[in-house]
């Protein structure tokens, strides 16, 4: 609009010759500015409350409260205000800079410096665009990053099943007899190839770790030395793939010998064994001076049997690794802390290759038939939960892909308008300037060089602005620097780009004129 006004004094300063006021002529730029905004206005409600609706059916089930998402009155309410108040403050605008206009400013190069003010407004679109784009890239980064992010074990073909007991209160006892024979009816069903329990199941909203303040051998006590116990079954390594780095697993053996043997994880013996052979190095829960038996969750030494490979916990797959010690559950005294959390829910591994619906008849059946009491809390495909710890990530990254692509649209329209807009009011200008020998390449660059201005005054104050934005947002980065080479460079050029591709038709316009009509029509 403001860009038209130049345009528009011939016009205005005739009606006021003719005696039209002040007042007059500012009622109808308020109307027609208030009209093409309101109308805007109305078109993104539409959009808006179409996108709302489809976001809302697309991961009402992922997200809590996703299912809620609408376009509230207020909402809509604001737009419309805002969308008045930005014609009514564009109208004065540009009524204050007619008002200020004589006829000696026709020339060209008054309409010229006129032509200057959108051109700001457009470097300050391409500097917010920038911002979006730069956040849009990390976050392309990041999502890259954590998809190389080693598990540490094979998730594939692997069912994760979670049981909770229906009496809280049950005898110990019997809890751990009923996952002993689930488990064994689990691992003797047809296509399963290895089942195992696990407290801490990755990816598992159940997950249950007890950290505890360690003790090792031939190492003095300091404050931080602590790490996460995981209880498991025998067949734990077999069932959940983890990768055996050192020494052995659990054999059954193990289940009846008093010496407790454990395994640690890769970052474990990086922080404890840094410069020695964790194998048959023993560990212990630490006890403070005045401590008793009864004040640990487990009192009696552990020796290193084997080190496996860092196995992620919880659903992020940007969390760092945690030392971890993985006790077998059935050389656990029944009255220690440590069974007590194990049998406070039943989580199980299972690696086959039956059929999803198939695997998920024949363990329901086991379940019905050994422990009717137990209820289903989670059953599904390790595999598809992994690709749902993303998922919150990939929303992320997808919404702020879409404001980046809106952004980066309308700033190339932006250019485009400006330049348009430049290229008519300079029709004279520019038709001179052939009569007087300049080419038509040399047109073509008059009108690329005002595209090149207007994108990097945008550009170089809308990278820093992304470097700020990104520094608020590095909790949220895995594997990327705020200041991500690639990603600047990448944003750069797009910009770069959209300029370029937005200048082509105006300079095409430009050196195309016939300089003859030009000054003829002038």
């Amino acid at each position: 609009q403001i860009a038209r006004a130049v345009g528009r004094v011939p016009e205005v300063m005739i009606r006021s010759a003719l005696g039209a006021p002040f007042a007059r002529l500012l009622q109808q730029l308020v109307a027609e500015n208030v009209l093409v905004s309101v109308t805007s206005a109305v078109l993104a409600g539409g959009v808006a409350y179409g996108a709302t609706a489809w976001m809302s059916s697309a991961y009402g089930e992922q997200f809590t409260r996703f299912d809620e998402l609408e376009v509230r009155p207020e909402v809509l309410a604001m737009l419309g205000f805002l969308a008045i108040l930005l014609g009514v403050t564009t109208s004065l605008v540009v009524a204050l800079k007619i008002r200020r206009q004589t006829q000696a400013a026709f020339s060209t190069r008054t309409m010229t410096r006129a032509s200057r003010v959108p051109g700001v407004l457009v470097a300050v679109q391409v500097c917010l665009t920038c911002v979006l784009l730069v956040v849009c890239g990390l976050f392309v980064r990041t999502f890259q990053q954590l998809q190389k992010v080693g598990l540490g074990f094979d998730p594939h073909n692997v069912t994760t099943l979670v049981l909770m007991p229906s009496n809280q209160q049950q005898d110990p006892e019997l809890a751990r007899e009923t996952d002993t024979r689930l488990l064994n009816a689990f691992e003797h069903l047809p296509g399963v190839a290895a089942a195992t329990m696990q407290t801490a199941l990755p990816f598992s909203n159940y997950a249950v770790t007890l950290r505890g303040t360690t003790d090792v051998t031939g190492r003095a006590f300091q404050k931080d030395d602590t790490a996460d116990y995981s209880m498991v079954s025998t067949n734990f390594v077999t069932a959940s793939g983890i990768h055996l780095l050192r020494g052995r697993s659990f054999v059954p053996a193990d289940e009846s010998r008093a010496n407790v043997g454990v395994l640690i994880n890769r970052a474990f013996a990086r922080k404890y064994f840094a410069h020695r052979d964790p194998i048959g190095q023993v560990i212990r829960f630490h006890r403070g001076p005045k401590d008793t038996d009864a004040d640990v969750p487990f009192s009696q030494p552990t020796t290193v049997v084997g080190m496996v490979e860092n196995e992620l916990e919880g659903d992020n797959l940007g969390a760092p690794y945690a030392p971890m010690v993985y006790v077998n559950n059935l050389q656990l005294p029944r009255a220690s802390m440590l069974s007590m959390v194990f049998n406070m829910s039943a989580q199980y591994a299972i690696r086959s290759t039956l059929a999803a619906n198939v695997l998920a008849s024949e363990l329901r059946g086991a379940i019905k038939k050994i422990a009717p009491g137990m209820v289903e809390m989670h059953l599904g495909s390790m595999q598809e939960d992994v690709a749902q710890s993303l998922n919150q990530r990939r929303l992320a990254l997808r919404l702020v892909a879409g404001f980046g692509f809106m952004a980066l649209l309308l700033s190339s329209i932006g250019v485009y308008g400006v330049l348009a807009h430049s290229v008519a009011l300079r029709r004279r200008e520019i038709g001179i300037r052939l009569v007087l020998g300049c080419s038509r390449s040399g047109a073509t660059q008059l009108v690329t060089r005002q595209a090149a201005t207007m994108v990097i005054v945008g550009l170089l104050p809308g990278l820093v602005g992304a470097w700020a934005a990104a520094r608020t947002l590095r909790s949220m980065l895995f594997g990327v620097d705020v200041l991500d080479p690639m990603t600047l460079i990448g944003t750069a050029s797009v910009v770069l780009l959209a300029g370029f591709v937005a200048s082509l038709w105006p300079a095409l316009h430009a050196a195309l004129l016939d300089p003859a009509d030009t000054l003829r029509m002038e």
